[in-house]
């Protein structure tokens, strides 16, 4: 019986530059019958035998969400009194309607990929959201009724000197977030920066200074009430991810949709993609914006299914 459901839908305006996810950029004309495609999935899981926990599933999490989705995971599966429902949201396109919708279709948690305080960083990072558009989504969340708010910091950036990450983080506390996740660039084959730090071209930070990045930033947060209850994760009391937990738990939980991952049973199971699929035509600009209105990431997209 499983404990949580994790639900990803691949698509996104622009793949970042450090991203290995199972995302695809420029293929938004695929959202809406992917996502059918997904709630039938969810559906055809339960019609063949797999069962929530008693009292329903403590935590559904979505990699890019939609009501109509949630709504399916609750009726095929069931969802227990205070489940956590999270909902991933890009910065640069978390509309106040949007996040409205979110909140009323049941969501109860969300989570912003902020990554830096300055913008020269968000650039080189390929993100496509600025400073500015951070601050405005998290000022729309609020507003739209969420009480339970995390936000993505990363170090050890390409140029990214101390006093530019004690930056971020100065700034991201003053959110007043209930969680935080902080991580260290990775540089992951297959990425563009994998391209670039082989033709030498990605100056990082050594490792001193990025062990240093580390331990600053768990000092910052703890000074700010906020726990350290993983290597990257720190929550005020009470808001420690369920869904995390989950996983650090090895309790059986559910994932669905192109590259999630399940632990049910004891086995770990994924969905591999044979082959890329073939790029459709390419969906305008004004209609990816449109469809995208919360992503936070590279596996983040929006809510593309109404």
């Amino acid at each position: 019986m499983i404990h949580g459901l994790y639900l990803h839908i691949p698509f996104c305006e622009r793949r970042c530059h450090y991203c290995d996810f199972n995302t695809y950029e420029g293929m938004t004309a695929l959202a809406q019958p992917y996502c059918e495609a997904l709630a039938a999935d969810i559906r055809r899981s339960a019609e063949g035998g797999l069962r929530a926990i008693e009292g329903g599933l403590a935590s559904v999490y979505f990699g890019g969400g939609t009501p109509s989705l949630l709504d399916q995971a609750r009726a095929s599966f069931g969802l227990a009194a205070g489940a956590e429902v999270t909902v991933e949201v890009n910065p640069g396109t978390a509309g106040l309607a949007a996040l409205r919708r979110l909140r009323q279709g049941g969501f109860n948690r969300v989570s912003f990929g902020f990554q830096a305080g300055q913008d020269q960083h968000l650039e080189a990072l390929g993100r496509i959201h600025t400073v500015a558009q951070s601050d405005q989504a998290w000022a729309h969340a609020r507003e739209a009724g969420f009480d339970n708010m995390s936000l993505d910091l990363m170090f050890g950036l390409s140029g990214q000197t101390m006093d530019q990450w004690l930056a971020s983080l100065g700034w991201g506390l003053s959110r007043r977030p209930e969680h935080v996740s902080f991580y260290g660039l990775t540089i992951e084959p297959g990425t563009r920066f994998h391209h670039r730090r082989s033709q030498g071209a990605l100056p990082l930070p050594d490792d001193e200074l990025q062990a240093r990045m580390y331990e600053v930033g768990v000092q910052a947060l703890a000074d700010a009430g906020l726990e350290q209850y993983e290597i990257s994760n720190f929550a005020r009391d009470g808001r420690a991810a369920v869904h995390n937990r989950l996983y650090w738990r090895n309790v059986d939980t559910m994932g669905l949709g192109a590259g999630a991952w399940s632990f049910v049973g004891g086995e770990r199971s994924g969905r591999r993609p044979t082959s890329r699929p073939s790029r459709p035509a390419r969906t305008p600009a004004s209609s990816a914006s449109a469809w995208r209105a919360g992503r936070p990431g590279p596996r983040r997209p929006a809510w593309p299914c109404a």
